[in-house]
């Protein structure tokens, strides 16, 4: 009678005992394993509470304008390693985090996610930390208007003389569009038009033939 192989290093190799045996010892080294993965994970892991201002501005662009409130305070909670997240918090913890708004474009009661902006300017996902909640999720209402240059004409305010012809010249306004609303609305209650006057000049002790250099009254309505 064959004797049976008693232990896995008496099987033969790849006999259906040789397997079994293997499989056994796989099954224990995947719990320790498993298990010490998981304890891994329980000790280098953590979530903590983060307070940052976002700041929103138009950066660089010289026809923008930014009408809404810019600031907005921000807590979001993090997760990730232990590590990484204690670097992390020491870094950006209670700071200011600036955001350039001008790609949007121009518009009223516009919308930004809070976690976009984060993970684009604080590179949260490169360095493994994820973003659970935020709180507020969203900034809404911002309002980005654009400035254009509207030529208005500008009328010489004078006393002392009399001029056979009175100087006319045009100048560049600058206004963002809801401002220009506003001028040609209260235009229209006048039932008038646009129309700059220089500050007062007495021409009495000018001299006749030179030129002479006036300003823009600033305190028109």
């Amino acid at each position: 009678m064959t004797k049976k192989p008693s232990n896995r290093s008496d099987a033969r190799p790849l006999s259906r005992q040789w397997w079994l045996g293997a499989g056994a010892t796989f099954f224990w080294v995947a719990i320790v394993t498993i298990l010490v993965w998981t304890y891994a994970d329980m000790e280098f892991t953590k979530t903590a509470k983060v307070s940052v201002t976002l700041v929103l501005n138009v950066g660089r662009s010289e026809n923008l304008v930014l009408l809404s409130k810019p600031q907005t305070k921000v807590v979001f909670e993090v997760r990730g390693n232990r590590r990484e997240l204690d670097v992390f918090l020491g870094k950006h913890n209670n700071t200011v985090v600036s955001y350039d708004v001008s790609e949007i474009g121009p518009g009223r009661n516009q919308r930004l996610r809070v976690n976009e902006i984060l993970n684009s300017k604080l590179n949260l996902e490169k360095l493994g930390l994820q973003i659970r909640s935020a709180n507020p999720t969203d900034i809404s209402g911002i309002h980005i208007d654009q400035r254009k240059s509207h030529k208005v004409p500008v009328e010489f305010d004078f006393t002392g003389a009399e001029l056979t012809k009175v100087p006319q010249q045009d100048i560049n306004v600058w206004a963002t569009d809801s401002q220009w609303e506003k001028i040609e609305a209260e235009l229209a209650r006048k039932q008038t038009r646009a129309v700059l006057r220089t500050v007062k000049t007495d021409l009495k002790n000018k001299d006749k033939g030179k030129p002479i250099k006036v300003t823009v009254d600033d305190c028109q309505h």
